[in-house]
């Protein structure tokens, strides 16, 4: 149910979009949907954020534009992660089995070290380096984990590594988001990958080690 809400939202946002953000506001499910992730927010302060940002869409018009890409990015980002959540449809009971955390930065300036992350160009290990020295806190936001995690496979080593650095101050709590899309036969990228769940999780993820043996290349089976 609750992936279903997320996911009829994200669809709304983006036939909106599509058609024309002024389309947007004159959709009758919206409002429909809305009702269901106000429910919601009484529950969890992510979906707070969430509500927020949608409301933010019908009250200031004047920034419709940003404020549905601010709506969708957080959008996008907490669909990603959803699969951590527990949603019990007759009670609306949430239960956060692992934090996430988000910070009340706008999309917007968290864009720069996105990019830094995500596409190629130079000087992308001084910008994520110095924003991880000056703002740890920013790579926990969970709009700009998965792009860390990505980073692992950065054909620039010195940006892999010090996605991997990252992630380990991160703790234990990343362990499911690498576990996610996790490629036993890949390279270099889920070699450090696994490196990081046996670092992070140990014992705790043998059985995921059990069903990955089988199907990975050397240096991860070792």
């Amino acid at each position: 149910m609750l992936q279903q809400i997320l996911l009829e939202l994200q669809s709304r946002f983006q036939t909106g979009l599509i058609a024309g953000s002024h389309i947007l506001l004159s959709d009758e499910r919206l409002p429909i949907l809305l009702k269901k992730v106000e429910t919601l927010a009484q529950k969890s302060p992510v979906f707070q954020k969430l509500y927020t940002l949608c409301l933010a869409i019908f009250n200031d018009q004047d920034h419709l534009e940003n404020n549905i890409m601010e709506a969708m990015s957080f959008l996008d980002a907490l669909i990603m992660t959803q699969a951590q959540w527990k949603y019990e449809e007759d009670t609306y009971d949430i239960t956060i089995l692992i934090e996430k955390p988000y910070t009340n930065i706008k999309y917007s300036q968290l864009k720069p070290l996105i990019q830094a992350l995500s596409q190629p160009g130079s000087g992308r290990y001084e910008i994520i380096l110095s924003t991880w020295n000056k703002y740890p806190d920013l790579f926990q936001d969970y709009r700009v984990l998965p792009y860390v995690i990505a980073g692992l496979g950065d054909s620039y080593s010195e940006i892999a590594n010090l996605c991997v650095d990252i992630l380990k101050s991160c703790g234990k709590k990343v362990v499911p988001l690498l576990k996610e899309n996790f490629n036993p036969s890949g390279k270099k990228e889920m070699l450090r990958r696994i490196s990081l769940i046996v670092e992070l999780a140990g014992k705790d993820e043998n059985q995921f080690y059990l069903d990955m043996y089988p199907l990975s290349q050397t240096d991860i089976q070792k």
